[in-house]
């Protein structure tokens, strides 16, 4: 987030290029739902924010995108470390 990094450019112009179908999955399954995390935020409905945020998470992990993340571990973390 934020700053460029390497290789961006590169990744964009392959982004650029995606069929219609893949560009259409990544809105739905990014897209749509960071549309709503912005509403949840707006209406102070964090819980659905943040259940949509890690939906999307999932749903990088079933595209390939973050296939080297556990999200169960992660998500099991979360909740020791608020229980703090």
């Amino acid at each position: 987030m934020g700053a460029n990094y390497k290789d961006q450019e590169k990744a964009i112009a392959e982004l650029s290029a995606l069929s219609r179908e893949a560009k259409i999955f990544l809105n739905h399954h990014i897209g749509n739902p960071l549309t709503v995390i912005i509403g949840a935020i707006e209406q102070g409905k964090f819980d659905i924010a943040k259940e949509v945020a890690w939906h999307i998470v999932d749903d990088l992990r079933l595209a390939g995108i973050r296939e080297d993340i556990n999200i169960t571990t992660i998500k099991e973390e979360i909740s020791i470390s608020e229980g703090l």
